[in-house]
């Protein structure tokens, strides 16, 4: 009889078991199972996509970049991505377009969204003329983001901070605030850290150069030749079309000496060289001529506001990658 019950009693407990499992009801999902919020943010610099990526780690989405210039305005659908947005930060003019998109939300809360190239303790360049439209107010030169231990470190603060505000505005990111804002002001300084260490390491590679001076198509290389302790003299100064013809040939002259001295004739254009190592805007011919003239070659050179177009087989670089491909590139037009 005992036996009898004791066997009844491991089948009552066995069904009961069975039927818990066969439930219909699925369980409850724990509360660490919710996935993290990601934040929204827009920038109109590649390279600065990649800072934001870092800083912001798992909280962040896929960063947007957008065209900002006046002669190339974002897509509608950007402008109506800026009015939603978590954060824009950019560097430089902003078109009617995006400017409109975003002058209420920039105006309530300029940490989250802003120009970066705004700020005081940045120490922006002056921009020769030859940089037209790339100008920003004031005459000032946008390509900070080639200078990676220290303008771009100061960015890289900005950046943060904009994340932090981000954070703040999110009500379903309350509960976490606090550590999501050490994660970020903790990856602040890794980055920082991989910025300095990118700029030595590069610097090493650049050194020794017996030349000195590059000869860009397009002047946006004054951040980099500055750390790399080098020059830049752009075609544009020889030609014709943006001097009187009585300085256009003194440059000349000073292009015919430089690369007699110096020991290389790369000519840096902006684009790929096409076929046979001609220009292939048409536009430009000039600068075959002038290439033609003193036996010059062109290189590609890159001012990565978009990433290097990659070889093919290659993947994209990121910026740390590109950085150091420009500064390759550099090596190999100045014969290093």
């Amino acid at each position: 009889m005992r036996r009898s019950i004791a066997v009844g009693a491991i089948l009552a407990a066995v069904l009961s078991l069975t039927s818990c499992s066969w439930s219909s009801t699925p369980p409850e999902p724990s509360p660490s199972a919710t996935p993290t919020p990601k934040l929204t943010v827009m920038v109109n610099v590649w390279a600065l996509g990649w800072l934001v990526e870092q800083i912001g780690g798992e909280l962040v989405g896929e960063v947007k970049v957008f065209e900002s210039k006046p002669h190339e305005p974002p897509a509608q659908g950007d402008i109506d991505q800026m009015r939603t947005a978590d954060s824009v930060l950019y560097i430089g003019n902003l078109s009617a377009e995006a400017a409109t998109a975003l002058g209420a939300r920039a105006k309530a809360d300029p940490e989250r969204f802003q120009d970066i190239s705004a700020l005081d303790n940045i120490a922006l360049l002056t921009a020769p003329p030859e940089l037209g439209d790339d100008r920003l107010p004031g005459n000032r030169d946008p390509h900070v983001w080639l200078d990676p231990a220290g303008r771009m470190v100061t960015v890289a603060r900005k950046v943060a901070r904009s994340l932090v505000k981000a954070v703040e505005q999110r009500p379903e990111l309350a509960d976490a605030r606090a550590r999501h804002t050490d994660g970020i002001n903790q990856r602040l300084g890794q980055a920082t850290t991989k910025l300095v260490e990118i700029r030595d390491r590069l610097k090493l590679k650049a050194a020794g150069c017996r030349n000195k001076t590059i000869v860009p198509e397009h002047p946006a290389y004054a951040y980099l030749v500055e750390w790399l302790e080098l020059k830049q003299l752009p075609v544009t100064r020889i030609s014709s079309k943006t001097l009187p013809s009585a300085q256009a040939e003194e440059r000349r002259a000073l292009l015919r000496t430089l690369w007699q001295t110096e020991g290389h004739r790369t000519l840096f254009l902006e684009h790929s060289k096409g076929p046979q190592g001609k220009n292939p805007d048409a536009e430009r011919k000039e600068i075959d001529e002038l290439a033609d003239q003193f036996g010059a070659i062109f290189e590609y050179l890159s001012s990565l506001e978009s990433p290097p177009e990659p070889k093919p087989g290659e993947s994209e670089r990121k910026y740390p990658e590109a950085l150091e491909y420009v500064v390759d590139q550099v090596k190999k037009g100045l014969k290093c």
